[in-house]
Order: structure tokens, then sequence, then C-alpha cells
């Protein structure tokens, strides 16, 4: 698959009135601010700056996928780079996102995860997903050329492993513990 960097982006940012209007409903935010396409930021895995109602400050990463394959999945980049072996962005502790959102173009449904919650369930079931899912390597340009991996994830799978990873009983009764209960 053939993938131009710079249209691709370029459609995202033509998304932008749908994201805010998802970002909208889900946060009470006062400002929504768009960073510049291929920027620092940009980089960083920030597209988009929210200001919360209460002044707090979010980092949101948007994918925009043109079309919805109804399979209720979403493409976790495991190699940016492939051939030089580059992490992709959803296993990339250096992005400073708080938030990943995922939009389909054409059904116009979305997705939103904890970033840090994604990220580390995904290093953890990186290799059976890559074992048990569709994975695809895709050929990006922007000038240079290069390849990228993902797989593609069932969406109620990976909140299956974020619950399972993130709720729990503590493994070991603390002195604390014990007083609380008295």
């Amino acid at each position: 698959m053939r993938y131009s960097f710079s249209k691709e982006n370029k459609k995202s940012r033509n998304a932008t009135n749908e994201i805010k209007e998802i970002l909208k409903e889900i946060f009470p935010m006062k400002e929504f601010n768009e960073t510049e396409a291929g920027g620092l930021e940009d980089k960083e895995g920030i597209d988009y700056w929210l200001v919360l109602n209460n002044g707090k400050r979010l980092a949101i990463e948007v994918k925009v996928r043109k079309k919805d394959f109804r399979k209720n999945d979403v493409a976790l980049e495991t190699w940016s780079d492939y051939d030089k072996k580059t992490i992709g962005w959803t296993l990339d502790s250096n992005k400073k996102s708080d938030f990943v959102l995922i939009f389909w173009i054409d059904s116009k449904k979305w997705c939103l995860f904890p970033f840090d919650l994604l990220r580390e369930v995904f290093i953890i079931k990186k290799d059976e997903w890559v074992e048990s899912f569709k994975t695809d390597i895709q050929t990006s340009s922007n000038g240079n050329t290069w390849r990228s991996q993902c797989v593609f994830v069932p969406i109620d799978l990976i909140w299956q492993e974020i619950i399972k990873r993130y709720t729990g009983y503590l493994k070991e009764e603390k002195e604390w513990t014990k007083e609380l209960l008295e």
C-alpha cells in the first residue's frame, strides 16, 4: 500500500471540525488549539491542545482513517520505520499525548484511549497481538520514503486488557491496610 504522508496529514487537518465536535462532547473545554502539522509538537504526539474549564491542559494525538472497514479494530503501529527498526507511535514513551483519538471519516465513528494506558498494554501484549491479528506494512513518502508496520487489534480487546491491567487487588497485605480495617 502506497501512502502519501502529506496527503494523509492534510486529510487529518481537514477533519478538524469533526474532531473538535467529538472532543467538545467528551471534555468541558474553554479552548481548542491546533498544533503546526509537521512541527515539533506534532512529532511529540500532539495534534491539539485542549484547555479544560478547570484550566488543565490536555495533549491530544489524532489518527484519522479514511475508511471504516467495520471490523471494529484499530491500527497500532509497531514500527514507524520498519527497515530502520524505529518504534511506532503506540510504543514510543517519548510521545507526550494524554489521549489518542481515532476517527474514521466515512462512518464518523471514533474511539478515545488514554495514551499511556494504551501504550503500556500494547508493550505487554504486542508480540501476542502481532501473532494473532492481521498486520500490514505500508510505504509512505514526504520526499523521503519509508515503510511502517501496524497490527489491527479489536477495540473491545484493547479495553479488556486496559481494565485487566489497571484494576486489581493489592498483592500483599500491608501494615497500614490492617490498621484501616480495625
